[in-house]
């Protein structure tokens, strides 16, 4: 029961925590940028089958890059049939990528070591990483930790106390035994919120961001 009340006190507190997305809708453009002399200035499709690029994106015919001023970039796609622009906010964005693309036959065989290497915790719609660096960037670390362990300490400490005292009363014995329920379940509480408060934060986080990120059509 406590559990429970700690997990949905937890998500109502996390859900009203917005993340700071602000840079992801206002931006300024810079010049167009080659991300790599492999490629040139647009990306081709031969060039985009050779290096695995924006899978799931049907009927392409090229794609182009212009930086964003404090770091990122904007990216335009062609397809048959429509244009569409994606923006990428994180810092580390274009070294990942010219990293990718300089060693692509060399990560095919080592993945991990290059997610590892960035410190890649996800992908976007266009198979572009989404790290750790990034996510904490939109959200203070240890804040999910923080609120959910908050709220099983205060959860944990009425609920188990309420216990302890019952315990003691029932069993007419030493508080020795009603004050070592009350303190294990309220420690087990509090790590329960702490470790729910930072899963459903980060979880968080990165949906944020793949939305941020989604292609949106363009005239």
């Amino acid at each position: 029961m406590t559990k429970t009340v700690t997990y949905t006190l937890v998500v109502a507190l996390l859900t009203n925590c917005a993340h700071n997305l602000q840079h992801y809708r206002n931006y300024e453009k810079d010049s167009a940028i080659v991300i790599h002399a492999r490629v040139g200035e647009t990306i081709e499709p031969e060039e985009r089958e050779q290096f695995g690029l924006f899978p799931g994106i049907g009927g392409f015919k090229s794609a182009t890059f212009c930086g964003v001023a404090d770091g990122g970039y904007e990216i335009r796609i062609v397809t048959t049939s429509r244009k569409l622009v994606a923006v990428n906010r994180d810092s580390l964005a274009i070294i990942i990528l010219r990293d990718y693309i300089e060693r692509y036959e060399e990560i095919q065989n080592s993945k991990g070591e290059f997610q590892e290497k960035w410190k890649i915790v996800d992908y976007d719609d266009l198979g572009l990483a989404i790290t750790q660096h990034e996510l904490n960037r939109i959200r203070k670390p240890g804040s999910g930790m923080m609120i959910g362990g908050g709220t099983g300490c205060l959860v944990g400490g009425v609920g188990f106390l309420a216990l302890a005292e019952y315990i003691g009363e029932q069993a007419d014995v030493d508080t020795e035994i009603g004050d070592l329920v009350f303190f294990s379940g309220w420690a087990l509480s509090t790590a329960t919120g702490m470790w729910l408060g930072e899963k459903i934060m980060r979880g968080s986080a990165l949906k944020a961001l793949k939305e941020s990120r989604k292609p949106r059509m363009v005239e």
